[in-house]
C-alpha cells in the first residue's frame, strides 16, 4: 500500500483544481468527474486518496498520470521503487502477489512447445472461429470443437495459444480438476487484463469452486470485457479450454456444468472448446457453435499431406521412400490413405520412418504398413507380445 504525504497532497489538490472539467468548463471537477475519466478506479479510492489513506500503488500510478505529474515527485523514489519490485507487473494492485501461482504455466508451456514443433495447416479451422467471433448474431458463447482422439485438436488450440496469446487452459494430468481450472483462469484474467488482485478469493476450501465461480462471473469477466470494449481491434475475450473430456468432476462441483463453466457468458466473452464424442459430460449452456473436425475431411487430408511433406527432406524418410521404390507423391498419398486422416498415426508411423525403426515385417514394402490408428497399435501390441512373452499373462 501507498501513502502520500500531507505536503504533497496539498500540491495535487492544486494541481486537481488546475484540470479543466470535460463535463462542466465552469465548475472545478471533483472525484465523481475523476471516476469517470480514469478507467479502472472508482470515486471511493479517489476520495481515500485525497483523503491521505494509504491505497495501492496501481492507483496512485493511475491518478498521477490523471494528473500529468511523475508519481517519484510525490513518493519517495526508493519507497516506490520498492513497491514495483514486490508486484507482478501484469498484477500490480496489491505489493505480495499471489497470483501466479495458480497458473501451471510451465506445463502448458510444454503442452504447446511439444503440439506445435511439426504443427502444419488448420487454417479452414481457424477461419470458422474468427467467422463466429465477428458473428453479429453470436455476441457470446462456447466454440466447441469436436474430434476423434489423434485428430490433433490439443495441436490446433496449442497453436492458437503460440499465435493470438489468448488465456488457455489444457487439461491433463494435474490439471483436470474444477478447482485448478477455475483458480488458473481466474489468475490468468486478472494477470493479462492487469485486474486490480493480488490473491485470490479467501474462503473455506470446501467453497471455492463456488466462491472462484462467481469471482469469475460478478467480477472478472465484466472488468474484462471493460478493459476492451473500446479497442477497436480486438474487443473481445477469448478463452481456450482443451480436452474437455478428460477434466474429473468431484461432489463439490455439486450441479455447475464440468469445470464449473458458466452457463451464459456476457456479451464479447467467448470459450473455445475442445472435446472427444461423449454422451455425457454434463456441459450445458445457452448459445453454442460447433466446429466438428473429420478425419475424412478434404481440408484435413490436405493438412496431413502437407504434414508429411515436411518430413521428406529427412534422411531416413529418403532412405526408406529409395527403398520402397516409390516417389516422393506416391509416398505421401499412401501415407496419407494409411493415416485416414489421423494426425497421431502420422506422428508414430512418421518417427519411425525417419529413425529407421520399422519392424522388420514392413521395411520391404509401403504397403504393409498398418491401417489407421487402430491398426497402429494392433501391430504395436503384437510386437510386443512377440518380444516380451515372459511378461504377459493369459487372462481367462
Amino acid at each position: 500500500m501507498c501513502k502520500i504525504a500531507a505536503r504533497n497532497l496539498t500540491r495535487l489538490k492544486e494541481l486537481k483544481s488546475d484540470i479543466p472539467n470535460p463535463s462542466n468548463e465552469d465548475r472545478e471537477i471533483n472525484f465523481i468527474d475523476m471516476a469517470a475519466e480514469i478507467k479502472g478506479i472508482n470515486e471511493k479510492k479517489i476520495r481515500e486518496f485525497f483523503g491521505g489513506k494509504p491505497i495501492e500503488s496501481y492507483y496512485v500510478k493511475k491518478i498521477c498520470n490523471f494528473l500529468k505529474v511523475d508519481v517519484t515527485e510525490i513518493v519517495d523514489p526508493d519507497e516506490w521503487n520498492r513497491l514495483q519490485n514486490l508486484v507482478n507487473p501484469h498484477n500490480p494492485a496489491g505489493e505480495f502477489n499471489q497470483i501466479e501461482q495458480h497458473i501451471p504455466r510451465q506445463i502448458f508451456k510444454n503442452i504447446v512447445d511439444d503440439k506445435t514443433r511439426e504443427f502444419v495447416g488448420r487454417e479452414y479451422i481457424y477461419d470458422q472461429i474468427d467467422e463466429y467471433l465477428k458473428d453479429e448474431s453470436f455476441p457470446s458463447g462456447y466454440i466447441l470443437l469436436k474430434g476423434e482422439p489423434g485428430i490433433g485438436k490439443t495441436a490446433l488450440m496449442a497453436n492458437l495459444v503460440r499465435k493470438r496469446k489468448w488465456i488457455h487452459h489444457f487439461v491433463t494430468e494435474g490439471t483436470d480438476s474444477t478447482e485448478i481450472f477455475l483458480a488458473s483462469i481466474c489468475s490468468q484474467l486478472i494477470v493479462k487484463y492487469e485486474l486490480p488482485y493480488s490473491k485470490l478469493p479467501e474462503c473455506q476450501p470446501d467453497q471455492r469452486i463456488l466462491t472462484y465461480r462467481n469471482f469469475i462471473d460478478e467480477d472478472l469477466l465484466p472488468q474484462a470485457i471493460e478493459k476492451v470494449k473500446d479497442n477497436k481491434e480486438d474487443n473481445t475475450v477469448v478463452i481456450l479450454v482443451d480436452a474437455l473430456d478428460e477434466a474429473k468432476r468431484s461432489p463439490l462441483d455439486g450441479e455447475l456444468n464440468i469445470l464449473g463453466l458458466p452457463k451464459a457468458l456476457p456479451q464479447g466473452v467467448f470459450f473455445i472448446v475442445t472435446s472427444r464424442e461423449a454422451d455425457d459430460q454434463h456441459f450445458y449452456v445457452n448459445n453454442n457453435k460447433r466446429i466438428d473436425i473429420k478425419d475424412n475431411d478434404k481440408d484435413n487430408l490436405n493438412d496431413v499431406r502437407r504434414y508429411v511433406k515436411n518430413y521428406l527432406h529427412h534422411l531416413g524418410v529418403k532412405q526408406q521412400i529409395e527403398k520402397w521404390q516409390v516417389s516422393d507423391g506416391d509416398f505421401i498419398e499412401k501415407i496419407t490413405d494409411k493415416s485416414e486422416g489421423n494426425f497421431m498415426y502420422l506422428f508414430y508411423v512418421m518417427t519411425d520412418i525417419k529413425e529407421q525403426k520399422l519392424s522388420e515385417d514392413i521395411k520391404d514394402s509401403i504397403h504393409d504398413l498398418p491401417q489407421g490408428l487402430n491398426g497402429y497399435y494392433s501391430k504395436l501390441w503384437d510386437f510386443m507380445e512377440r518380444s516380451y512373452k515372459d511378461r504377459f499373462k493369459e487372462i481367462d
